[in-house]
């Protein structure tokens, strides 16, 4: 079945694997000039409807998500001899295959692991969707240290009774939650149930309950998981009690939800695990859940948890409401001052040489504590992963967690040392944009034609004038049309500033973007490296809180560009976003 082509336009290429359901392919889209992975029925199973419902329910179910935490589904094909799930292709390997090597992980990378899949789940939760069969083999851990959750094929909407009425069992039975095993409904607390089995597994390097079939699965609502710190004593009581509470039998006594799963997971991360460094992923063969001869790295890098979606319908958003008017009054008296000191003074023309860092040429001086990481050396390849430019080794920037989420003005002192490397890095070709208050504002359009956005009147977002704006083109969707993943807004300081808050005063509502620190401005995302965090559904009027960094420069990539206001322009068609002001603290 080499080189074959499905559907007028995946050429199979190679076959990654297979399983009960389907056998997955590398292929390439020839359409749109990418590999993507692609998921094809077994031809007899084809023929049981009810089969051909639940590998259709896939698609349609992980169609409705989009979050780096979950392998994005691109396009189906149904023929007469087949039916196949076009599908994200993920470089690495899954998780079971890196248990079966190793056995066990760190318990900083298990908690670390555990965090990423709960802000996966909750984003699924909050768009309806439960999994019901997270297992390690079903988590692909790339390169890059990201994991991801694939195989929605058993998922469940939380309204939906099409596929799976009570007392039919799903799921892969060391891994369900006792409301599974006994039939009963399930929500997002099923999903965190099997997700804490699976930490605890990574940990303790065995299940709790090892039974492989029903009547042994039983044995779990009679007694309690045995205790992880018996098996493993590096694990600290708090991180047992967590354990123990995400695998109580009655759902209510769990967690509520990702949000507080992930909130207990990040209250246990180690405080040295806060630092950022870029790094540069270990070559793999790009596969669905294939075996790769390399062992999981290290993840010393935090991930956020402020993105995870509250499958309540009435969960507060990511990022807090607030207003910013004041503090936009307030910075309109300092740019008062400094226009009537610039008229004043015989300087006013140094002020625009100030920004240093816009093209790069100038040494940041950082501080970072460096975790040391299993795999130090990588052998020659080509890796799978869309990061092949995440290759810099240079200047790295500081992240610091914040202690609390109350206001503050203190920031921690910082030693300042020089990087051991130089990133070899171009920057990105921006224009020379004014300096207020030693912050330029410039465009960022990788996807587009000239790489740029409007950039001549980027200063209107960073001006103090809440009536001037930048705005994006008008596309046909609200997720542009389908051509490119976003555009952004770079912030270049003169010198590294500390900042633990983004104020976007914008357009529409239900915007969402990402924030990203760097060294400085670079040509592509890819090399700003990941994220610091992910707002999703942001008001008009929105504070971005980040984990506290420092940096010369930010980046606010927009991935959505929000609900449009009604018009009665006929002439104003598509979907835009405006950006009335951005301000740092």
């Amino acid at each position: 079945m080499t080189e074959a082509l499905l559907g007028d336009r995946y050429q199979l290429v190679l076959r990654v694997g297979s399983g009960g359901m389907a056998e997955v392919w590398e292929a390439n889209d020839l359409s749109l000039g990418r590999r993507v992975a692609v998921k094809l029925l077994h031809p007899h199973l084809a023929e049981d409807p009810s089969i051909l419902a639940r590998f259709r329910s896939e698609a349609q179910a992980a169609a409705r998500l989009t979050h780096p935490g979950i392998v994005a589904i691109y396009d189906t094909v149904s023929t007469d001899r087949t039916d196949a799930i076009i599908m994200e292709l993920v470089a690495g390997r899954d998780l079971r295959s890196v248990l079966d090597e190793r056995r066990t992980l760190t318990v900083e990378d298990a908690v670390e692991v555990a965090l990423q899949l709960a802000q996966a789940l909750g984003h699924a939760h909050h768009h309806g969707i439960v999994h019901r069969d997270v297992k390690p083999a079903n988590v692909l851990v790339r390169p890059d240290r990201r994991v991801k959750i694939s195989d929605f094929g058993i998922a469940k909407a939380l309204d939906d009774s099409t596929f799976t009425d009570t007392g039919a069992l799903v799921g892969t039975v060391r891994y369900l939650a006792p409301e599974q095993i006994q039939g009963n409904l399930v929500d997002g607390r099923t999903d965190l149930y099997s997700l804490t089995i699976v930490l605890y597994e990574m940990l303790c390097g065995e299940v709790p309950f090892s039974a492989t079939d029903l009547i042994g699965a039983m044995d779990r609502m009679k007694r309690p998981a045995p205790s992880a710190r018996s098996l493993r004593r590096d694990i600290s009581p708090e991180l047992e009690a967590f354990i123990a509470k995400g695998l109580e039998r009655n759902p209510a006594d769990r967690y509520p939800d990702a949000r507080s799963y992930a909130a207990a997971l990040t209250a246990l991360q180690r405080p040295d695990a806060t630092s950022v460094q870029p790094s540069s992923p270990a070559p793999t063969t790009p596969s669905i859940g294939a075996v790769a001869p390399t062992p999981i790295p290290s993840i010393p890098v935090r991930v956020p948890t402020d993105d995870v979606d509250d499958p309540s319908p009435a969960a507060a958003p990511k990022s807090r409401v607030r207003t910013v008017w004041p503090f936009i009054a307030a910075l309109l008296m300092v740019v008062a001052g400094v226009v009537i000191w610039l008229l004043l003074s015989p300087l006013r023309d140094s002020v625009s040489d100030t920004l240093d860092t816009v093209d790069g040429s100038s040494d940041i001086e950082t501080t970072t504590t460096v975790i040391p990481t299993d795999d130090t050396t990588a052998s020659t390849g080509t890796t799978g992963s869309d990061n092949d430019n995440d290759s810099d080794d240079g200047d790295t920037i500081i992240v610091e967690e914040p202690t609390d989420t109350a206001d503050t003005d203190e920031v921690a002192d910082t030693t300042t040392t020089t990087a051991a490397e130089t990133t070899t890095t171009t920057t990105a070709p921006l224009p020379d944009p004014p300096v207020v208050d030693g912050v330029a504002i410039a465009a960022f359009d990788p996807g587009g034609d000239d790489g740029l956005e409007h950039s001549d009147i980027t200063n209107r977002a960073y001006d103090g004038d809440p009536t001037t704006f930048w705005y994006t083109q008008r596309y046909n969707s609200r997720l542009f049309g389908g051509l490119k993943g976003g555009v952004g807004l770079i912030i270049n300081f003169d010198e590294p500033r500390t900042v633990s808050e983004i104020n976007v005063l914008a357009g529409n509502p239900d915007w969402s973007a990402r924030v990203y620190a760097a060294s400085m401005p670079f040509e592509t995302l890819d090399g700003w490296g990941e994220p610091l965090r992910f707002f999703e559904n942001n008001p008009a009027e929105a504070v971005l809180e980040i984990p506290v960094v420092t940096a010369p420069t930010l980046l606010l990539w927009i991935t959505d560009l929000g609900e449009p206001a009604e018009t009665d322009d006929e002439t104003e068609t598509g979907v835009r976003l405006e950006v009335f002001e951005v301000a740092v603290s």
